[in-house]
């Protein structure tokens, strides 16, 4: 209940700009990730290139905290990518992540056979 009013607290300045949805696409690997790129829609208010740069990082701070909630140590060795999406149609915000886990697969066998039986006498 506390991390859902921390970010209605968080999310308030981006509704009372209209604020529609959000889509932060993350990716990581060899022990680093990051965010590549955050797309906010607006209603009909515009924002400010601060603002809306205020906005972003309210948002990318959500989305690495939802990240290490859901996929903890999504950023090391192959790491992953997806996409955090939020909704807000006016009542309910929602959010979901698209997530791809990369790793690297070994395969290993081993093969024995005999080829000759000889027996020593």
């Amino acid at each position: 209940m506390k991390k859902e009013k921390d970010y209605l607290e968080k999310l308030k300045p981006l509704i009372q700009f209209g604020f529609k949805s959000a889509e932060i696409e993350y990716s990581g690997g060899g022990d680093s990730g990051d965010i590549e790129e955050v797309n906010i829609v607006y209603g009909k208010r515009s924002v400010t290139k601060k603002r809306g740069d205020e906005f972003k990082d309210i948002l990318t701070d959500m989305c690495f905290e939802e990240l290490e909630i859901h996929y903890g140590g999504w950023e090391i060795n192959e790491g992953s990518s997806g996409t955090f999406h939020l909704e807000f149609d006016g009542r309910h915000i929602k959010y979901w992540i698209d997530h791809s886990q990369n790793y690297m697969e070994t395969e290993e066998s081993s093969t024995e056979e005999v080829l000759l039986d000889v027996a020593i006498k």
